[in-house]
Parts: C-alpha cells; structure tokens; sequence
C-alpha cells in the first residue's frame, strides 16, 4: 500500500517502474506465503497455482502495458516447498518484467511461453519470448544478474540463453536441497 501510494505521488516514470519492480517482487513472496495459509500446509505449494496466481499479478501491476504481452503456460502438477517456490517466484517475476521493460514485439504483440516440469531432482524452467530487444541492455541489468545468482547459487542450478529467436531460457534448479520444515 505505501509503494502504491508513493507510485500515485509522482509523475516520474522511472521512479514508478522502481517501486512497479519492488511492489511485484514483494507480492510474489506474498503469494506464497497467502498460498501456504490457504492450503493449511505451511511447507509445500503447488507450483503451477502460484505461477498461475503469480502471472496475474504481475500482468495487473502492468495493466496499462498488459495487452500487448500474450503468455501461455504448459506447467504440470507439482507440489514443491517453500524454499523453492520463492526464488522461482522472483526469476518467473524477472523474466516476465523483463519483456514488459526491454523487449519489442515483432508483431502488435509480445508473446511469452513458459513451461515447467520436473526430470529427477531438477525443476526444469523453459522460458521464451518472441521479442526484439538489445542483448547488451537486458545481459546487464541487476535482475537477471540476480537470476543468475539464484539459480547458480541458491538452486545450485544451470541456465542456457539463446538469443537467436527472442530470449529463450532453460533453467534448472535442484529440487532437494531444502526438507520440509513443518509436518502435516
């Protein structure tokens, strides 16, 4: 509520799309911790609510810019732990926000895909875009250094980038480096 009020206070751009980036990365933390209390299971979410959920908001907290970003999703059933689902919130929050600030559509229209499933102990994140945008502006920006740092460091996980056809990234983050904390 105080980042809203504070974006309505002012007309400059930059500091609006600033507190836009907070506000989101604050409320996909939020959504899971509202999913965990909904669900009375304060260990495991099921991902693909929370990455439904998660999308919305970010595409709400875009309203203006939201219908020029279509995004499809193909994400199985999976039910991963706390400990997952916030650092996979805030690299799915990234990729997405990115498109909205760096990426030209080819067409009227952005497209986004994003696809999860898990293959033995990684979660698998396919992520694509059919935008144009200017590898040396989105390669350098702070969030997907911190993407990087995430999966790499947290997720002991690995990320492939191609930029031949948009963005399109593989990122796979290990899935047993946390135990639930808090039984049933």
């Amino acid at each position: 509520a105080m980042l809203s009020n504070q974006m309505r206070k002012t007309n400059d751009e930059v500091i609006k799309a600033v507190f836009r980036e907070i506000k989101n990365k604050i409320g996909s933390m939020a959504l899971v911790h509202q999913k965990l209390y909904k669900a009375k299971d304060f260990s495991n979410i099921n991902l693909k609510e929370y990455i439904v959920d998660l999308i919305d908001l970010i595409l709400g907290s875009y309203a203006s810019d939201s219908k020029q970003i279509k995004i499809e999703y193909e994400i199985e059933d999976i039910i991963v732990l706390m400990d997952l689902a916030v650092p996979v919130g805030l690299i799915v929050n990234e990729l997405i926000s990115n498109v909205f600030r760096h990426s030209k559509p080819k067409d009227d229209v952005s497209k986004v895909f994003l696809k999860f499933f898990v293959e033995d102990v990684y979660l698998h994140l396919h992520f694509r875009d059919n935008g144009i945008t200017d590898d040396t502006e989105i390669q350098n920006t702070a969030g997907l250094n911190t993407v990087s740092s995430i999966v790499e460091n947290q997720l002991e996980g690995k990320i492939e980038l191609d930029t031949q056809n948009g963005y399109q990234y593989k990122i796979k983050m290990r899935t047993d480096l946390y135990k639930e904390r808090v039984k049933k």
